[in-house]
């Protein structure tokens, strides 16, 4: 299932993968063993000889939702068969139908012995042949069977869906430094948060053996570890690929340079001395303490200096106080600096 980009700009990219493959593949098969469970069927044949002349016969089937009675006529029967059926792998199964005038009744459930079934076609046949034999049963029962198998395939579907079937979510945000992960599944949600800086490449880890046309994306942080956007493997590695080399090539660029307003830049000279520019920022910060602007020259001016700590308290509140006025491309600014002084 292919990661779509749901949002690309020099400061954010954002990706979506909801993973529809494997919800179109275990969701069929919880409903059909939901479907199995009901079919299974108990079956009662009997009946009864009157005189040597006549006969009753009933036939009873009930499964698990209801329950049904009715009498066949014996002039109407025409015997038992055991009927074959093949699959296309190979197996055979084999079970009774009882023939009417007007239907064909399953007496047994579907079974890989022939002599069984022929046992069972035999006494149905016998019974009608010979007028000296009292009574006929045959009972068959396959109700625990059929809720087995579909117990177990609906289990396997369900179990899948909670599992394997996921959202996921990814934003890597230049502005805030952080790589945003959010992994949605049936059951809840995980949320992830990375430094930005932090992420070296991404790639895309292939699957092995039957599996080698699938792969996802994978982050490979600086320090060594790796982490998988998604958690399984799906096909399209061509477009994984792509998506991989885009995230690379996203986490390498720089950020964006803002374009600072030429009055702005004016209206405070910077003085011709580090010293004397300390002094005069740190004056004009005590007039008004949340002046953006000043702190991050401020912390440029540390920052020249050497004074890592200085610069990282300015800075950091210059990025603050130009989030909280939306000025993104000056958010991004300062914290490419923050990076920078992050790495020594």
């Amino acid at each position: 299932m292919a990661m779509k980009i749901v949002e690309q700009t020099p400061g954010r990219l954002k990706l979506r993968d909801r993973g529809w493959s494997l919800w179109l593949t275990f969701f069929p098969i919880a409903l059909l063993g939901l479907g199995i469970m009901p079919l299974g069927r108990h079956t009662i044949f009997s009946c009864q000889r009157v005189s040597t002349l006549s006969a009753q016969c009933t036939l009873e089937e009930s499964n698990f939702l209801v329950s049904t009675r009715r009498p066949i006529p014996p002039s109407s029967i025409r015997g038992a068969v055991v009927k074959r059926r093949s699959s296309g792998r190979g197996s055979v199964r084999y079970s009774v139908i009882l023939r009417t005038k007007s239907q064909s009744i399953t007496l047994s459930s579907r079974s890989s012995s022939w002599s069984r079934q022929e046992a069972i076609a035999n006494r149905v046949n016998a019974f009608f042949m010979d007028n000296t034999q009292p009574s006929l049963y045959v009972e068959n029962d396959d109700r625990v069977a059929m809720l087995f198998i579909g117990g177990i395939t609906a289990a396997m579907g369900i179990g899948g869906l909670l599992g394997l079937c996921e959202i996921n979510h990814a934003t890597l945000d230049k502005a805030s430094g952080k790589l945003h992960h959010i992994r949605q599944g049936a059951i809840g949600q995980k949320e992830s948060v990375l430094p930005l800086h932090q992420v070296a490449y991404a790639d895309v880890e292939q699957g092995t053996g039957k599996s080698r046309s699938t792969g996802r994306i994978m982050l490979h942080l600086k320090s060594g570890d790796r982490f998988p956007m998604t958690r399984n493997l799906y096909p399209g590695l061509r477009h994984k690929e792509k998506v991989a080399s885009l995230i690379s090539e996203f986490v390498a660029a720089p950020a964006p340079e803002p374009v600072i307003k030429p009055e702005r830049a004016k209206s405070s000279p910077v003085p011709s001395t580090p010293e004397a520019a300390i002094a005069h920022y740190q004056q004009a910060l005590q007039s008004h303490p949340d002046d953006a602007e000043t702190h991050y020259r401020l912390g440029m001016v540390f920052y020249k200096q050497d004074n890592a700590q200085a610069a990282t308290t300015h800075l950091q509140r210059a990025r603050d106080l130009f989030a909280a006025k939306h000025e993104s491309h000056r958010v991004l600014q300062v914290q490419d600096m923050l990076w920078r002084l992050e790495q020594g």
